[in-house]
């Protein structure tokens, strides 16, 4: 079978597997299986835990063996642990099962960004990745459309639905997906432990991609509590409105954020088409900023229309993050023989913080409440600005040396 274009692909990519709707599988631990807020937090930590065993390792074999391979690997695993998510109400299964979901997902991290960015080429890839976050924005929203129709007769049958359809990317790419930017290394020089090391020695000999490495750590510190505690901060603190049902509450902020995230995409391209590195680096430091200070907002709102608005812009500047982070790092990477496992240690840095910060962050939620937890995710995110302004010093490129 011929296989498709690549840049085609990977925005196919982009659309479909943003189509599961997460906050519906958020809605339905709370809702339908009434989980505590530790228990919502140990469900993030089980998950980057697995995150922080898997990410270098699945990276290493993404650039020793196949990128393509691993992508495929990862589509699958994350699909048939979501599927399973949905078969079970007991707890603890479920805890495991987001734990295979972070470790299929190692497979694709990394893997993912450096095939794409291998196969257009790396100078290319600032607006490839923010042309692939528009394509999630609509993708998101289309799927958003059919969770919340899908929810409000089964949360149960949505989730299982969402991962079919990420279980029904892996199979497709078994066929259609390319891998002409990638080449196998030798049989002679396919030791994983070489491969591993020449990453490591090419991030510790790079001080800006330590030092972009390093605010992964404390961003994923504070992210747990705005992927996990929103919906139960609405629904016990907050409080919904009389006559407004949940599900399309929520429905309606992940679109509401989608739409505007969508918008907010295009001059971001301008702006990064136009001014290259420095303004990444500028427009991330802007972002991220807004975040905390938002995430805040939402944590102290006392009412509901100001709660959904604030949990709206922290998502919408969040989202607007990821793909100018992972433009700025693969710029960096000089070396496309261990693009995929430096870009893995940026993973295993956000997930090393979110296993370390979230169960914190969770007995916080527990002990003095969810707001509490909120803001205090929000100021773990703090000392990522300041490594950001520092990187900054650099115009956000021309790393210095560091002695190995």
């Amino acid at each position: 079978m011929k296989r498709a274009d690549a840049l085609r692909l990977y925005y196919a990519l982009e659309l479909v597997t943003a189509m599961p709707g997460w906050v519906v599988v958020d809605l339905y631990l709370v809702r339908t299986l009434h989980f505590s807020a530790l228990q919502l937090v140990l469900v993030a930590s089980a998950t980057e835990a697995a995150i922080v065993a898997g990410e270098i390792p699945t990276g290493v074999v993404a650039d020793t063996y196949s990128r393509r391979l691993s992508v495929i690997i990862g589509l699958v695993g994350m699909g048939a642990a979501v599927v399973l998510i949905g078969l079970t109400s007991t707890p603890w299964l479920i805890i495991v099962l987001w734990g295979a979901w972070g470790l299929a997902s190692t497979f694709q991290s990394g893997a993912y960004e450096a095939w794409i960015a291998d196969e257009v080429g790396a100078d290319n890839i600032g607006s490839v990745f923010l042309r692939g976050a528009r394509m999630r924005y609509v993708g998101s929203m289309v799927g958003l459309c059919a969770c919340v129709a899908l929810g409000l007769v089964s949360l149960r049958a949505t989730v299982i639905a969402g991962g079919a359809v990420l279980l029904g990317c892996g199979l497709a790419c078994i066929f259609l997906m390319p891998e002409h930017g990638f080449r196998r290394r030798p049989p002679a020089e396919r030791a994983l432990g070489a491969t591993a090391l020449a990453g490591l020695r090419f991030a510790r000999g790079n001080r800006l991609v330590l030092l972009l490495i390093a605010t992964a750590l404390f961003a994923g510190a504070g992210a747990v509590a705005l992927d996990r505690l929103p919906e139960a901060h609405v629904l016990r603190d907050v409080g919904v409105p009389s006559g407004i049902d949940p599900v399309i509450a929520f429905g309606s902020v992940a679109g509401i954020t989608m739409l505007f995230a969508f918008f907010a995409v295009r001059p971001v391209i301008a702006r990064v088409d136009d001014g290259g590195t420095p303004v990444v680096a500028k427009l991330l430091v802007a972002f991220t900023v807004a975040t905390i200070a938002a995430q805040i907002a939402f944590a102290l709102s006392g009412t509901f229309a100001l709660a959904m608005a604030m949990w709206v812009v922290a998502l919408v500047t969040r989202i607007l993050v990821r793909p100018l982070y992972t433009t700025w790092l693969n710029k960096q990477i000089s070396d496309s023989s261990v693009r995929a496992t430096v870009l893995s240690l940026g993973g295993q840095a956000t997930a090393v913080g979110q296993v370390t910060g979230g169960p914190a962050i969770g007995v916080v939620g527990n002990a003095a409440g969810i707001p509490v937890a909120l803001v205090t995710g929000a100021l773990a995110g703090l000392p990522a600005v300041a490594l950001y302004a520092r990187a900054l010093r650099h115009r956000g490129a021309e790393p210095e040396l560091v002695a190995a």
